[in-house]
């Protein structure tokens, strides 16, 4: 005799739980179904999300303004910067002729042309702790000359 097991599945019905939605309209809350409560909402959501798009790509003058941003202030800062970094260069150009040829060319290898102090040191067969310990004499110098 053949005996099949056949195992019963209970289907049961899943209750949906209706949630209870409020609006603001006005000074009133007011409860309401979903379908109204998303149709509701749905335009200020979109207005959230397009602020939020616009804040990440959008650079503009009129933006800036909105969320309170004081552009004048921050050019401030610029040319301030500008000024004393002007200020810096001027007085180091005055204290650049006191200084010896050699100190002179070790300035110009590695601050004017950029090269690492590895680089000189292999271009000029010296360690690089010896140009690292000539360009702090260097700078003590320019700083005792300020």
């Amino acid at each position: 005799m053949n005996i099949i097991n056949v195992k019963r599945y209970r289907i049961k019905k899943v209750r949906k739980v209706k949630k209870i939605h409020y609006i603001k309209i006005g000074a009133e809350i007011v409860a309401v179904t979903w379908k109204v409560y998303y149709a509701y909402m749905r335009p200020v959501w979109r207005e959230a999300k397009r602020a939020a798009v616009r804040m990440e790509k959008e650079i503009s003058y009129d933006l800036m303004l909105e969320n309170g941003s004081d552009l004048e202030y921050e050019n401030q800062k610029m040319v301030d910067d500008i000024a004393v970094t002007n200020v810096l260069i001027e007085k180091l150009r005055r204290v650049l002729p006191k200084l010896t040829d050699e100190d002179r060319f070790w300035i110009n290898e590695l601050y004017f042309k950029y090269n690492s102090e590895r680089a000189v040191g292999r271009a000029y067969s010296i360690p690089r702790k010896t140009i690292s310990y000539r360009m702090r004499k260097i700078i003590e110098k320019i700083k005792n000359f300020l």
